[in-house]
């Protein structure tokens, strides 16, 4: 009798082991996600997955008059809190130049609120600069919003408030718009233009800038980075007159950004019920 149960120990053993593991399932011991974010750019939503990290690295040039140009060089993180709320900061803002305003600027913290409304998304973003020294403070208020015609197709638009404190704060409003188009699951190409107030105070300024662009990503099925380029040609006064030199946007300007993507610790973790 002792040896036909022996016998039988492995069979009982293998039709046991679907309910032990349901049965941790049940008790919380064992959870796995997997985290995705689409290859191609156009199927990305407006904030990152849960649990999704994008480190970014930006690198500009840009000629504020005929004789001075400034380098730009930045660096920061963002990470989705849930799937419609992401947070993020910019800790590397750094301007070179031979201007007496270039140097290391203030890091900035930012939130981004989305909803999903499936072909069209709307979203709210705040990003404020961090008192970490004296000085008028800079916030953006913007809301971000696209537009997907077909899987190939991708309209976004960003109108942008833009307030300075100070004795007088000073206000600005700026429409960012990206129109791309998705040649491939790992390229796309871009046009934009921005129509931006400098001054809402006085509402004479009106300017037109306009630029494009192109990103590959790498990696699949999901993406692990991203290079986009990008040229912004000078602005044109559409009402108004462009500012005097030096100032941005009144010259040529080229920018180079590099993402990384990558999923965060609870990707693939185990859970205790305690």
């Amino acid at each position: 009798m002792r040896s036909r149960w022996l016998a039988l120990a492995p069979l009982l053993t293998l039709a046991a082991t679907p309910a032990l593991a349901q049965g941790e399932d049940d008790e919380g011991w064992v959870e796995q996600r997997q985290v995705s974010l689409p290859l191609a750019h156009n199927a990305r939503p407006l904030t990152l997955p849960e649990d999704m990290f994008d480190v970014f690295l930006d690198s500009g040039i840009t000629q504020l008059s005929p004789q001075l140009v400034e380098v730009a060089l930045g660096a920061g993180a963002r990470y989705g809190v849930t799937d419609e709320l992401e947070v993020g900061v910019r800790l590397l803002r750094v301007t070179l130049s031979e201007s007496r305003n270039s140097g290391l600027g203030r890091p900035t913290a930012f939130t981004q609120l989305r909803a999903d409304l499936g072909a069209v998304e709307l979203s709210g973003r705040l990003e404020l600069e961090l008192p970490t020294g004296a000085g008028p403070l800079v916030s953006w208020l913007s809301l971000p919003a696209l537009v997907r015609a077909g899987p190939y197709v991708r309209l976004d638009v960003a109108p942008t408030l833009v307030a300075r404190t100070g004795a007088a704060w000073q206000w600005a409003l700026t429409t960012p718009v990206v129109l791309s188009g998705q040649v491939l699951p790992k390229l796309r190409i871009f046009v934009a233009g921005e129509v931006g107030l400098p001054d809402l105070r006085t509402g004479r300024d009106l300017l037109l800038a306009l630029g494009g662009g192109a990103a590959w990503t790498f990696g699949g099925p999901r993406p692990s980075a991203e290079l986009e380029a990008r040229v912004t040609g000078p602005a044109v006064a559409l009402a108004g007159e462009r500012p005097d030199d030096p100032a941005y946007g009144n010259y040529f300007a080229g920018a180079l950004t590099l993402r990384l993507f990558f999923a965060g610790p609870s990707d693939d973790w185990r859970r205790s019920p305690f």
